[in-house]
């Protein structure tokens, strides 16, 4: 399986460790994440010079949906990152004698990331595997993280971040990249090993700042998870982008969409903006869409693609 054209680099540490794989554009038209996984990259491959970098383990960025990130669509046929059901787990799992040829669209980039992931496991050995899948949202101010709330040290990871915690996410989308990818790993991986997780989502998808953002958290989560020593890979200390908002979310309603209907979000709208209950926030096929309640407000929908059209969430100060 030729995989050269979706994997962004690979580095490989000095001593074993943790597979660190980063994934970006999932989403095909988010390319900050795989801009900050080549910058990432030539950062540490220029401090691995210096005795006093010790990673440990192994790193691997990959593209998500090449397909589409080439075509800088959010996807073609399905959201790659609602495909990951058990049962077409299984189904791929399980092809032999070519029959992965017929795949299509999300479906065949599925499969490699799958194949992608087990071979990776299979040669490196690893004593645990960490996903960081990096995101970025069509309004502006979405930076916050979305851990697998089942494994709490996926959740201990994601509170290391400077950026709010979301919760309550992962219980209202079936289907993504990390929750898949997990059961493939913990279910079919010939190296069975633990295995965290989370998305980081680093701001608006053509921002400048987003790419930072994530070489940022890819920096955080490698040296929390002990692949690397070296604070100066980035200023750390200087990073905080949560001061101003709250600490620890949980998703309390979701404005599904229609599959056919018509969506269009009323302009303005940031995330975590605080609205209130009844305020007008978009145009639906019957008519106004208002807020049945008041709270912060995430993912406000300002592109074409997506069954999502807002979320809101309150401020908790726990996280189970």
């Amino acid at each position: 399986m030729d995989t050269s054209e979706r994997i962004i680099g690979i580095f490989e540490g000095s001593s074993p460790g943790p597979l660190l794989i980063a994934v970006g554009a999932v989403h095909g038209n988010e390319p900050a994440g795989v801009l900050a996984i080549e910058a990432f990259l030539e950062m540490v491959k220029v401090q691995a010079v210096s005795p006093e970098l010790c990673f440990k383990g192994n790193f691997i960025g990959v593209v998500g949906n090449l397909a589409a990130y080439r075509a800088n669509r959010r996807f073609f046929n399905h959201d790659l990152n609602r495909k990951w059901s058990v049962p077409l787990i299984e189904e791929m799992v399980s092809y032999s004698n070519g029959e992965e040829n017929a795949l299509q669209g999300e479906e065949k980039e599925m499969y490699v990331l799958i194949r992608l992931m087990l071979e990776a496991v299979a040669l490196y050995k690893p004593s645990e595997v960490i996903i960081l899948d990096l995101h970025t949202t069509s309004a502006s101010g979405g930076v916050f993280s979305i851990p697998i709330e089942s494994d709490q040290g996926s959740v201990a990871l994601a509170s290391l971040l400077p950026a709010p915690v979301v919760l309550g996410l992962t219980s209202r989308f079936t289907g993504t990249l990390l929750q898949g990818i997990s059961e493939v790993l913990s279910r079919y991986s010939l190296h069975p090993c633990p295995v965290r997780g989370l998305a980081f989502e680093s701001g608006q998808h053509l921002e400048e700042a987003a790419v930072q953002r994530s070489i940022i958290a890819l920096s955080v989560v490698a040296r929390a998870v002990g692949c690397m020593n070296l604070v100066e890979v980035v200023e750390l200390q200087e990073a905080n982008f949560s001061a101003v908002l709250p600490r620890l979310v949980r998703i309390f309603y979701k404005h599904s969409i229609d599959p056919g209907t018509n969506f269009s979000m009323f302009p303005g709208y940031v995330n975590f903006q605080y609205i209130e209950k009844g305020e007008q926030l978009a145009l639906g096929s019957h008519g106004v869409v208002c807020s049945p309640s008041s709270g912060y407000l995430l993912m406000p929908l300002y592109q074409t693609q997506g069954s999502d059209g807002f979320f809101l969430a309150e401020e908790v100060d726990r996280f189970d």
